[in-house]
């Protein structure tokens, strides 16, 4: 399988960021509240329609880059293959590509509006202001077929203090059958719970699942939760990749 370099591409020179009419995005108090007492909170529609599509392109374009093979072509591998297969710039877990830090080759995305958007959103939702917000993009693909994501606290990736957050949109419709995003409430509440790492994936121990709830997003709508919420996806059982992007923030001390 050939290699490829994600630092290679010129991705500004392949497709600029598009500008059209703006999407603001405003949260109640009750949203604030609802968020700071469940840990996760369900947003509407985070960009435009020309952005979202931009955003896909972006997407495409970063794994081809990193794997060698668009997100469709993926689905052709088989299972035992795409888990050994090299992710330059990322790495993959089971069958999901992750891709860190996407905006160190794509700079436009640090002039977006989901970013635009996402950070006012956390600046509400965590009570700071915007300015002690420290944020970075990832990349997601879960290809067709592709398994379940545990569930995990991104909390158990980093260092404290935990007072961070992640805000998931999905470029593709995000259902039972492609692969939502699965929340317990209130899980944000404690510490980090104990976790084991498993083939670059942290997952967390003893969980009850019995009141997770799913949240099923169109595409171009969000989700947002805070570092300490446990979440897991599903499999994605249809037979088209599942894309999403995700901005991630931390206050600054």
């Amino acid at each position: 399988m050939q290699k490829r370099s994600v630092s290679g591409q010129s991705f500004e020179q392949k497709g600029a960021l598009p500008m059209e009419e703006t999407v603001s995005i405003a949260v109640s108090d009750e949203d604030v509240h609802r968020f700071r007492t469940d840990g996760f909170l369900k947003l509407g529609r985070m960009t435009t329609d020309l952005e979202l599509t931009w955003l896909k392109y972006i997407h495409d374009t970063v794994i081809k880059a990193a794997t060698g093979f668009t997100p469709m072509e993926l689905q052709r591998i088989p299972p035992d293959e795409l888990g050994k297969m090299p992710v330059h710039g990322g790495y993959i877990h089971e069958s999901l590509i992750t891709i860190l830090a996407p905006e160190k080759f794509v700079s436009d995305l640090n002039q977006s509006l989901f970013l635009s958007n996402a950070r006012q959103l956390y600046a509400r939702l965590l009570g700071v202001e915007e300015q002690r917000l420290r944020s970075g993009w990832r990349i997601f693909c879960k290809p067709a077929h592709g398994s379940e994501t545990p569930w995990h606290q991104d909390a158990a990736y980093r260092f404290p203090p935990h007072t961070g957050a992640s805000m998931w949109m999905p470029l593709d419709p995000a259902t039972f059958e492609t692969s939502c995003l699965s929340y317990i409430g209130g899980s944000h509440l404690g510490e980090v719970r104990p976790h084991h790492f498993h083939d670059e994936h942290m997952i967390a121990e003893d969980v009850d699942a019995s009141h997770a709830v799913a949240c099923p997003r169109a595409a171009g709508e969000a989700i947002v939760h805070h570092c300490l919420t446990l979440h897991k996806a599903g499999p994605n059982t249809s037979d088209r990749p599942r894309r999403a992007f995700d901005v991630v923030c931390q206050v600054i001390p």
